[in-house]
């Protein structure tokens, strides 16, 4: 099942789309409003968790900020991926 499932994904891309964003859309996202909220958003929560003496992000998976800032930064991604 999975050869058949892998020999039609592959016959269903298209090898020649580019995978990277060109220099005008990287522009776009860095003045994009949302974007830059959701960014800012997520590079505060980060800096606080920083601050709270936890050098290491994943030694934080237990406090509700380390959960504010996973949602900020699949938020984040998320309108990316829409954008």
């Amino acid at each position: 099942m999975m050869q058949k499932m892998t020999r039609l994904v592959s016959l269903t891309v298209d090898f020649n789309v580019s995978t990277k964003l060109s220099k005008k859309q990287k522009a776009e996202f860095r003045i994009h409003s949302k974007i830059l909220r959701l960014s800012n958003r997520n590079k505060t929560l980060t800096a606080q968790l920083k601050l709270q003496s936890y050098r290491l992000i994943s030694i934080t998976k237990e406090t509700s900020l380390y959960n504010q800032k996973m949602k900020a930064q699949a938020r984040l991604n998320s309108y990316k991926v829409r954008l």
